[in-house]
């Protein structure tokens, strides 16, 4: 039995409402709500790409009976490569700010003093400048 097997249902339930907290994603799901949901599917949870994972609904909004779902690592990684933007609730940038990160860029100001300056992290100021990230902007 591997380590992951060995944490009791309980335990997981506590680790991903401190996981949602320290995102600052509202967590309204009991113990009994959230169970209920994972129970069913609870053998087949996991990291991996085709274990399944808890997503919410459109990748916003709190975890809340109604706003989530049962899906694969990996179409939950999919559908947040999906969300542009500001549509997707892991962004810390607006789109007003990468105008002004690119005239940065064009100034000579340095990856790691933009980065700073808007509280993100250099390699995402690299890939706005790459056109990874940010480009229908």
């Amino acid at each position: 039995m591997s380590k992951q097997q060995r944490k009791t249902p309980m335990l997981r339930f506590c680790e991903h409402r401190s996981s949602a907290r320290h995102r600052g994603i509202a967590w309204n799901l009991t113990f009994e709500e959230w169970w209920a949901i994972w129970q069913p599917h609870w053998a087949l949870r996991g990291k991996r790409r085709n274990q399944l994972v808890m997503a919410r609904l459109g990748d916003t909004g709190p975890y809340a009976v109604g706003n989530v779902k049962i899906i694969t690592a990996r179409e939950n990684r999919l559908e947040r490569r999906e969300l542009r933007g500001t549509e997707n609730a892991a962004s810390k940038l607006a789109a007003g700010c990468v105008g002004r990160v690119r005239d940065m860029l064009k100034a000579g100001c340095l990856q790691r003093e933009i980065a700073d300056y808007f509280g993100v992290t250099q390699t995402a100021i690299s890939h706005i400048k790459l056109g990874k990230a940010w480009a229908h902007v």
